[in-house]
């Protein structure tokens, strides 16, 4: 489901899967281009039929380094039922110390998070909505971001005939997280990072912002506290982007192109 390279290792997300049950893992290999030999670092025994691991980034948690592993459960408008459950590992974000110590729930109330960014220890998460409601939030500890009782989207299979709303339109009178931002349309989010500070002087303390079915690049702009969303520049490109990442050395961002099976480069004039 992702991967990271840390150092001199390589880190994934993935699931095994034992009579159609799935259950999430961590494992991670000395990175060489000869042959990865993989070793687990986080294994579950919490099987979920519609249940899968998601994002990962590097994170320090109560002096301890680790790993931030996003979780989702259920499929379209099947929810899933463990979302809201502090005893289940699923719709969650999870930090996963490197030593092999207890895994610390930092978040619940998550449909699918897509793109994951730790920078100066703050945390942005960008997730997908229902039809529609796609989210960017700011993920601190013990928070709750709703769902699935609250959205900004609607089920898969709205219609403006329903005489009743799915999920509920106000996330903190719920008593839950509200998003930085959320989209009315579905974008198909994807991937967020920070822009680097040598690609432009006009995109210092920005954010780059993936879409599938937008097929645009956002550039993102927040306030001093990363929890409102100050400007939003789309530069349309016409392709699903799946993945994004930066290059330094050639100050480029590298955009994976996901129905061609392209990889796009986009770089300053």
């Amino acid at each position: 489901y992702d991967a990271l390279i840390l150092g001199e290792k390589i880190y994934i997300s993935h699931s095994e899967i034992n009579d159609q049950c799935k259950t999430p893992h961590i494992s991670y290999a000395n990175l060489n281009f000869d042959k990865l030999n993989f070793e687990k670092l986080y294994s579950s025994d919490e099987c979920n039929k519609n249940g899968s691991p998601g994002k990962l980034q590097p994170y320090k948690y109560k002096n301890k380094d680790g790993l931030i592993i996003s979780t989702a459960e259920g499929k379209n408008d099947l929810i899933g039922s463990k979302i809201q459950d502090k005893n289940s590992i699923y719709g969650k974000t999870l930090f996963i110390p490197f030593d092999g110590s207890e895994i610390s729930i930092l978040s619940l109330g998550h449909r699918v998070i897509q793109g994951l960014n730790v920078n100066n220890n703050i945390i942005i998460a960008t997730e997908h909505g229902p039809r529609g409601g796609d989210e960017i939030n700011k993920i601190m500890e013990n928070r709750n971001y709703g769902w699935p009782v609250a959205s900004y989207g609607e089920r898969y299979d709205f219609k403006y005939s329903n005489t009743e709303i799915t999920y509920q339109k106000n996330h903190k009178k719920n008593n839950f997280e509200e998003p930085i931002f959320s989209f009315q349309e579905g974008i198909g989010i994807s991937e967020i990072i920070k822009v680097p500070k040598n690609f432009s002087k006009y995109y210092e303390n920005h954010y780059a912002l993936a879409s599938l079915n937008g097929r645009s690049l956002y550039f993102l702009r927040f306030n001093d506290e990363s929890t409102k969303l100050l400007t939003l520049e789309k530069v349309f490109l016409n392709y699903r982007i799946r993945d994004l990442k930066y290059y330094n050395e050639q100050k480029i961002f590298l955009l994976s192109l996901e129905e061609d099976g392209y990889l796009g480069i986009l770089e300053k004039n």
